[in-house]
């Protein structure tokens, strides 16, 4: 099933899901409210969701740095150490295999227009705002950053509704309410983090 037919079902992609919650973990772990466990929370939903507590932290830890630099270090750094545990006599084909299906040793040849793509969706996803757009409106580029930002808020508002909805279901803020229809995606998500107590 492809992420745009989760999102009409009204069930955001996992992908989206996990850049959220690494948003906000993040955002908690900075804060002083995360010394009331407010990123332990957020590691916990992730738990519960079949996300992997080490590379969960790994990844938002490369997110917070925003820096290709260090994910590219990151990357170098797990090959050799699935290298030297290869040559410790350890089976890592499998794992090889896996970490090779989702890096590519060749130049970035995407194009263009499927690269903008993909920066606005992860921007929508993260509540970036449409001014973020490094393209001309007036190109094919532009357009298609402005495409994946919308299909990235439309997740990232589904997310944080669901979260929403899931608090209340459990009691855990039945006081709480998202009344800002005409607020941008950048206040729903302080909202929602506000709801949270991670401000």
């Amino acid at each position: 099933m492809s992420e745009a037919e989760n999102t009409q079902q009204n069930e955001p992609p996992k992908d989206a899901v996990v850049l959220v919650l690494m948003q906000k973990y993040n955002k908690a772990r900075q804060s002083i409210a995360s010394a009331n466990g407010d990123a332990s929370a957020i590691l916990k939903k992730a738990g519960k969701l079949d996300i992997n507590e080490g590379a969960f932290k790994q990844a938002a830890k490369l997110l917070s740095s925003d820096s290709d630099d260090k994910v590219q270090d990151f990357v170098d750094e797990t090959t050799l150490t699935l290298g030297y545990l290869k040559a410790a006599g350890f089976d890592v084909r499998q794992k090889q295999a896996s970490l090779l299906d989702l890096i590519s040793t060749e130049p970035d040849r995407t194009p263009i227009d499927e690269k903008a793509f993909a920066d606005g969706l992860k921007a929508g996803r993260l509540g970036e705002v449409d001014a973020a757009n490094p393209h001309d409106l007036a190109t094919s580029a532009g357009q298609k950053w402005i495409e994946g930002f919308a299909r990235g808020r439309a997740e990232r508002d589904l997310v944080l509704s669901m979260e929403a909805e899931t608090s209340v279901i459990k009691g855990e803020h039945p006081e709480s309410s998202n009344d800002n229809s005409e607020s941008d995606g950048q206040d729903d998500f302080e909202d929602a983090m506000a709801e949270e107590g991670m401000e």
